[in-house]
């Protein structure tokens, strides 16, 4: 892709681009990797250069993350945006991935470049760059941490010492810091598990896959939103999963992705999440995407032991997924101990459960359709959700957590960053286990969590590690 931006400017350039064509944009994580120089800065002024074909655009600047540390910089854009020209406007803001050719700096339409205030996602990723690195010498070391402690002492503010983001630094954020650099590992910037190794049309799916069956609590429940009026004819519920196999050349077992769909636990399908577990497939996972019961929201808000009967269904038949998986895994090659489930919403609480309690469905009465096969994953993804402290038992030995969650405030769940997500992050790092917490932007519900989604700058390395992969 930095190829192609190159080869947009080189056209430019020389005046052979017209009209403007531009792909869509690559995830920012993608963006930064591709671009020379990433800032931002207000437009202090703009003039037409000698040539007569770019505006020479000068930015008073506010961050850099890539590129010389300057004051001020200039960059060259094509006058008209049908010759890809950024539309600049002398006192705004801006968010600039700007590529360098011939001694100067170039950027335009089909970068990433933004308005300030609408490039909410890329200055999350951006801002987390530098967690950690206390110096800013673009390294975590041992240094790091003493000079955190030194901060902390010191009563000194250093946004890059604050780990676990809660506006404050103290003793959590030496321990996770500390726990950074143990478990530091280079992910290699592409092959198997990293990049896409594998097309679509390469891959073997299994459809409709029955792992489970359950009666029908009074006709209300269904499988899928898609079944919903056949299934509450039915007296028993079919709970089916749908698998995407990778080539396998060296018959080895294979890491597995379970993806699971949100809904409030009365929507969804299995089939939302199906480009997700084709996506992961084509890397070289087992991708799995699976349904479970949902119950109406009119029987949910009826009482509140309604809504927990109606969560406690679905933590079953998920949990009951990945026993069969487990009980298949000699047909499908798949390694029962690298297992990772991926959540979305009721999806991600979901996953979440099964992380920090796995198997207590089983212990509170609920079946277990495979005897002795634990629901025990090595991991958990989740995006809009977190689960209360009580009743819940959090040790050491539990699946680790990668958390993303609103930065302030969920409008769907209504949970926010400092009453619900820290404390709940903070209760799996006090029991001994590992957990990443990723903000989204404020306000919102749920990002993307396929392997091309914005977030797979945080999703493919935490799997990696986790799943110790390197290893494979």
């Amino acid at each position: 892709m930095k190829k192609l931006h190159k080869i947009i400017i080189v056209l430019s350039v020389f005046g052979f681009l017209y009209p403007c064509s531009c792909m869509e944009p690559p995830p920012p994580g993608d963006a930064y990797e591709e671009a020379d120089v990433v800032f931002s800065g207000e437009v202090t002024n703009m003039v037409i250069n000698e040539e007569g074909n770019y505006y020479e655009v000068t930015f008073q600047i506010i961050d850099i993350w890539k590129g010389e540390y300057l004051e001020e910089i200039t960059v060259l854009t094509e006058l008209f945006s049908d010759t890809c020209g950024y539309p600049f406007q002398i006192n705004n803001e801006y968010l600039v991935y700007a590529y360098s050719y011939n001694w100067e700096i170039y950027t335009n339409i089909c970068t990433r470049t933004n308005l300030l205030e609408y490039a909410i996602e890329d200055l999350d990723y951006l801002n987390g760059l530098n967690i950690g690195d206390i110096n800013d010498d673009g390294e975590i070391n041992v240094i790091d941490v003493v000079l955190l402690v030194s901060n902390i002492l010191d009563d000194t503010i250093n946004e890059n010492g604050d780990i676990n983001q809660d506006g404050s630094l103290n003793v959590i954020d030496v321990v996770l810091l500390v726990d950074i650099i143990l478990n530091q590992e280079i992910v290699p910037d592409s092959g198997l598990f990293v990049s896409q190794q594998y097309e679509e049309d390469e891959l073997t799916f299994f459809y409709d896959l029955v792992y489970s069956e359950r009666s029908n609590m009074n006709g209300l429940q269904y499988s899928s939103i898609q079944n919903q009026a056949q299934d509450q004819l039915l007296d028993t519920i079919l709970l089916e999963l749908d698998i995407a196999l990778p080539p396998n050349p060296e018959n080895k077992l294979l890491p597995l992705v379970v993806l699971i769909h949100g809904g409030g636990f009365s929507g969804g399908s299995k089939e939302s999440r199906w480009q997700d577990t084709k996506d992961y497939a084509t890397l070289g996972y087992i991708g799995c995407t699976i349904n479970y019961r949902l119950t109406p929201n009119s029987y949910q808000e009826e009482s509140e032991l309604n809504q927990i009967q109606a969560v406690t269904h679905a933590v079953e038949d998920a949990m009951n997924a990945i026993r069969f998986l487990k009980f298949q895994s000699d047909i499908y090659s798949i390694d029962t101990s690298r297992i990772v489930t991926i959540g979305k919403s009721a999806g991600a609480f979901i996953s979440l459960v099964n992380a920090i309690e796995n198997d207590i469905i089983t212990d509170l009465g609920g079946v277990s359709d495979y005897i002795d096969i634990s629901s025990r994953v090595s991991s958990s993804i989740s995006t809009g959700a977190v689960i209360p402290i009580e009743p819940f038992n959090f040790d050491e030995d539990d699946a680790s957590c990668l958390i993303m969650h609103s930065e302030d405030y969920d409008p769907v769940t209504e949970r926010t960053w400092e009453g619900d997500v820290i404390p709940f992050y903070e209760a799996i790092i006090n029991s001994g286990n590992h957990a990443v917490l990723v903000p989204q932007p404020s306000n919102s519900h749920t990002v993307g969590v396929g392997p091309f989604d914005g977030y797979s700058e945080d999703i493919i390395p935490f799997i990696w590690d986790q799943l110790n992969l390197s290893d494979w």
